[in-house]
């Protein structure tokens, strides 16, 4: 590869990669934003945006179902929402959040009533 054709690849990955910054950047605002209506930051849980929708579907209803959740959080199927889940999960354990599997039926979220204050 010749030197000019370096640096013009060069400038191409900065540019992707300044691109990443920036939506990124927008991720941790529009995290940083979302209250629940006790007026406790749910950002508190350091989540990013997309596990944040996740999570205010799941605290939407005491128990909400499989294709209810992949419609509502608008991924494409139960392999990518359970991925999710699981993400999740491992952030919310430290702060006494449980998110439990209901086979065939859905998900449900205790702990984040009385947890996290």
């Amino acid at each position: 590869m010749a030197y000019p054709q370096t640096v013009q690849r060069c400038h191409e990955v900065i540019a992707r990669l300044e691109e990443k910054i920036e939506a990124l950047q927008a991720d941790l605002e529009y995290a940083g934003t979302i209250e629940d209506e006790d007026g406790k930051w749910v950002a508190k849980y350091r989540l990013t945006a997309r596990e944040l929708e996740l999570f205010l579907v799941l605290k939407s209803a005491p128990m909400v179902g499989f294709e209810e959740a992949v419609r509502v959080f608008g991924c494409k199927d139960r392999g990518n929402l359970r991925a999710y889940v699981r993400f999740l999960r491992n952030k919310l354990k430290p702060y006494g959040v449980q998110i439990t599997t209901h086979r065939h039926l859905g998900y449900s979220m205790t702990g984040y009533e009385t947890k996290g204050n």
